[in-house]
This record gives structure tokens, sequence and C-alpha cells, in this order.
């Protein structure tokens, strides 16, 4: 579905079992020019090239198997050509999916599970983070040149778990510093790391401002303020001004929600943070400068 901020009427783009989505709007103001990419179940990925009014298969050469019911893919806010997806292999795009190469060799990827997100950091394409479904972890810093063989993700991975990674995003102006979310509801839900994913320590606060013990499903880090966090859980969404140190619940008026996804919006006068929700729509806030 397409949305707009200034309104709260929404567009049916595509049906199905909705995936994960990106946009390219070309840094236009037309719609119509709009580059869409959308996915249904496993290897489904769709692009559009005319704004959502048609749209084909944008997955041509991928293969092999793993993705996920709902498989992740990302792209590149730095250079929206740059996409990835992958399920027991890991797959990129440098022609916004006019052609895919494996990034590494076949199922040369960590542990057991599949690729369950996908994070590029912002000031560097060649920084990308996997999480799988079994915990690991795998990154790396040549990214766009890894070759179609070798086990670079294998060797530069780490398991921080054994429940699902849901999430992993990067701090928008430090390559080093990301943040994952876990599936979970026993043990931590927020870890973060400060050395690109070489390591990762738990980030939930603690006593009466800690977060609960719920699966985490997203995390968003604010452009203009690194120590300020969001974490979109199974009950809403929780808030830190500390980097993590204390976390307090949204408690103005939202629903006691599952919260799939958190998005900045900074354009324009005023910032906003939208959520979207498992059964309760999307929603907004309007931020402080």
């Amino acid at each position: 579905m397409r949305g707009r901020s200034s309104s709260t009427t929404w567009q049916v783009l595509q049906g199905g079992d909705g995936g994960y989505t990106a946009v390219d709007t070309l840094g236009d103001s037309i719609p119509g020019n709009d580059v869409l990419f959308a996915t249904f179940t496993g290897n489904s990925l769709q692009r559009s090239t005319n704004g959502g009014s048609s749209f084909s298969a944008g997955n041509t050469g991928i293969t092999g198997g793993g993705f996920l019911f709902i498989a992740p893919f990302a792209m590149n806010s730095g250079n929206r050509q740059q996409l990835w997806t992958g399920g027991f292999d890991v797959w990129r795009t440098t022609n916004q999916a006019t052609s895919w190469q494996r990034a590494g060799g076949v199922n040369a990827t960590p542990g057991l599970g599949s690729i369950s997100a996908v994070a590029i950091a912002p000031t560097n394409p060649n920084r990308v983070l996997l999480g799988f479904s079994d915990g690991f972890v795998a990154r790396s810093s040549v990214a766009l040149s890894l070759p179609s063989s070798g086990n670079d993700w294998i060797t530069n991975s780490l398991q921080v778990s054994s429940a699902f990674v849901s999430s992993i995003t990067f701090d928008p102006s430090n390559e080093l510093v990301a943040y994952l979310t876990l599936s979970t509801f026993s043990g931590n839900s927020l870890f973060k790391s400060s050395d690109g994913g070489a390591s990762w320590v738990a980030t939930t606060g603690s006593g009466s401002n800690r977060l609960p013990r719920v699966p985490a499903h997203t995390v968003a880090v604010d452009p203009s303020d690194g120590m300020r966090l969001y974490v979109g859980t199974d009950i809403g969404v929780y808030t830190s001004l500390d980097g993590g140190a204390n976390w307090f619940r949204e408690v103005t008026g939202f629903g006691n929600v599952s919260v799939e996804h958190l998005e900045f919006n900074s354009a324009g006068p005023v910032r906003r943070l939208f959520a979207f929700t498992h059964g309760r729509g999307a929603w907004r806030v309007d931020l402080n400068p």
C-alpha cells in the first residue's frame, strides 16, 4: 500500500502476503516516476518502474533455497541502485535488480539458519550486516567486491543468541555502530555493536527502566541524535534518550500492539516517526527538533 505524510488515505498497489518494500523516488516529487520494490513469500521480489501502475519480476537470476516465508531485502539509502537479499545464499544487485550476483559461495553462510535481516551502512555501502534465523550475525566491510565464491560471511560471523534476528539497523552517521533486535520471550531482545558487528552487547537497560522480555521486531536511530533510540516490540514502542541505558514505554495513545517496523521521515519542516503495526494499521508522531 502507498500512503502520504499529509493524508490518512492509502492506495493498494499489490495483494497477497505482504513482505518487505523499498522505494526510489528518483529525487523528484512525481509519484509516477517512482521505482518500487515489494515481496510476497519466499524469493518473490517484484519491481515497478512506473510508480506502482504495474509490476514485473525483480528476482531474475536469483537461485538457491532457504528463503524464509517472509524473506528480507534491503536497499542502500545512499545508492538506491544497490539491493541485498538472500536465503542460504547472499545476493546483491548494483543496477536496481536488472541483474543479481551471488556475494559469497553457495551456502557460504554461518550456522543452519536463513537470512532474516539485512542492513547496509548509509555512510559506507561496502559495510553490510546479515542476521539469521538461528541467531548468527555475519559482517563484511568489502561487501560490494565479494566474489561469487568463498566463505567470508562464515569467517566474519558469530552467534549472538539462539533466537531469531528480526532486524538490524546502522546508526545513520556512524558505520561502526549498529543495533539488532531478537524475537524472543527469554533473554535480551536488543544488542548494540560499536565495532561494525565484530562484537555485540545487550542494550536493554536495567531495573524499572529496562526493555521487557518480549520479542522486539525493529529499531530506529534518530538521524539527528544517535543517542535517541526507538524499538518496536510485541507490546508497543519503547524510547531511550541515552543510547539504551534507560527505556520508557510510549503511553500517549499508542496501541498495545506488535510493531513490525519503525521509520523516520526527516524531510520537510516537521520530523516524524512512523510505526507500522500488525493488525492496528500505521501510526505517526511529530518529533521535537
